[in-house]
């Protein structure tokens, strides 16, 4: 082979191979990132599961919309919830536990609308008597 012919498809193929790492870094880095991610929690029979949202940002901007998940050990959907929040408005999601104690963890993304504050808390409490056993506040605090 002569040299010049290598040459070229040496520099062909290094080429298209920064084209493809780009398009996969690009396709990395595709969604939102998450507002809130807890670390795992208990509930049990006859507790539920409360995600809280509230839209605490500038009154004359337009509503947020959120996406608010709660998630088992191993990463599938126990729960899930989209919300739009307008400014000064609170939102609530909850999961009642089955008959077995679940483990649980939960994700809040901020999914559209302006970049504004969100606040956001996770509690558990029991649902006969109301009283919170886990409370989770926003680590943005």
């Amino acid at each position: 082979m002569k040299p010049r012919t290598t040459l070229t498809k040496l520099f062909s193929a290094l080429a298209l191979a920064a084209v493809f790492s780009v398009c996969a870094a690009t396709t990395a880095q595709a969604g939102p990132q998450p507002h809130l991610k807890t670390g795992m929690f208990g509930v049990a029979r006859g507790q539920v599961a409360r995600i809280n949202a509230v839209h605490v940002g500038d009154p004359n901007i337009r509503p947020i919309e959120i996406e608010m998940l709660l998630l088992d050990a191993t990463g599938a959907v126990v729960g899930r919830d989209m919300k739009t929040i307008a400014p000064g408005e609170a939102v609530f999601f909850d999961v009642a536990a089955g008959e077995n104690r679940m483990e649980l963890r939960a994700v809040v993304t901020k999914l559209g609308g302006p970049d504004t504050k969100l606040l956001t808390t996770v509690e558990v409490f029991d649902n006969d008597t109301g009283k919170n056993t886990i409370f989770i506040g926003d680590p943005g605090l």
